[in-house]
């Protein structure tokens, strides 16, 4: 991985219809894996580890899924990461990963019908955001320690129909 943000270097690119990513550990990258124009794909049982040291908003996304369209994301444990990014992507799963220390431990924009489940979001500044998406579901998630003045466990802008159910805001 290089050290330019705007070049997105990253460990793992990923592209194509029905890719399955199991068991990848990354670490000391800028960025982390990438699911790009990635239809019903599955990343699991995977581990990233960002670069420590340097300040969070120059560290890359740990995962990003971008136009990843019927995706399930789970069993991750992602660390000191700027973000999770689920963007203009419908009918995401995410479920039971694990996200600390970055910035956004998940953010949802243009992911309508997509769901984050059984997850532990903790010490981000943002738990959960959703972003310009409709069907959101997030349930039985844990979003404790939010850092910072801006620091919150859900944010909202302009989404419609998100439940929320059984999570704890702590």
């Amino acid at each position: 991985s290089g050290t330019r943000v705007s070049k997105e270097d990253g460990a793992l690119k990923v592209s194509g219809k029905r890719a399955v990513v199991r068991r990848i550990a990354v670490r000391d990258t800028l960025y982390g894996i990438a699911l790009e124009l990635c239809a019903d794909c599955l990343l699991e049982d995977s581990t990233v580890d960002g670069r420590k040291g340097i300040e969070e908003n120059q560290r890359g996304d740990g995962v990003k899924l971008w136009e990843a369209h019927g995706t399930t994301v789970r069993r991750l444990q992602v660390t000191d990461v700027r973000d999770m990014v689920v963007w203009y992507s419908r009918h995401v799963t995410l479920e039971d990963n694990r996200i600390t220390g970055g910035r956004y431990g998940t953010h949802f924009m243009y992911a309508h019908d997509s769901t984050v489940r059984r997850s532990v979001l903790r010490g981000n500044t943002v738990g959960i955001f959703v972003m310009y998406s409709a069907r959101v579901l997030a349930e039985d998630n844990e979003l404790s320690g939010a850092r910072g003045p801006a620091g919150m466990g859900i944010g909202f802008k302009e989404s419609d129909a998100v439940t929320l159910r059984r999570n704890a805001i702590v």
